[in-house]
């Protein structure tokens, strides 16, 4: 029974250094909202087609970004197809602050959320950025 005990112990305090030691080698975090998160956020251009049918809404896209905040990919993952486009270019031109985890910096993925249309500040910049440069 001693024995077994200590057997138990060992196997529990083993288990205990491999969860510290995999916590060390976390390298990349995932799912964080990031919008609030971003240094500079550029506005999407609102697009001529999208326009023209007035295409409105949300558009989410996923960006994963390294270690110095840097956005190396962007993919819309909902929206309207119109808006989807213009939603990942501006995203891939967004800058964030390195994360830090434990005092070192990780790659993060996670959400930023562009709205087009309604009474959206973002968009009637865009759209008046968009007139000008036509």
């Amino acid at each position: 029974m001693k024995h077994t005990t200590t057997l138990l112990m060992l196997l529990i305090l083993g288990f205990g250094v491999s969860i510290v030691s995999a916590q060390k080698q976390i390298k990349s975090i995932s799912g964080v909202a990031l919008n609030s998160r971003a240094k500079s956020l550029p506005a999407p251009v609102y697009p001529a087609a999208a326009q023209a049918v007035k295409a409105s809404g949300a558009v989410n896209v996923k960006v994963e970004i390294d270690e110095q905040g840097k956005v190396i990919s962007a993919a819309a993952v909902s929206g309207h197809p119109l808006l989807r486009r213009a939603a990942e270019q501006a995203a891939v031109e967004a800058k964030f602050n390195p994360l830090l985890l434990s005092g070192q910096p990780v790659s993060v993925s996670g959400i930023l959320v562009y709205k087009f249309g309604g009474s959206s500040n973002k968009t009637r910049k865009s759209l008046r950025r968009f007139r000008n440069e036509t």
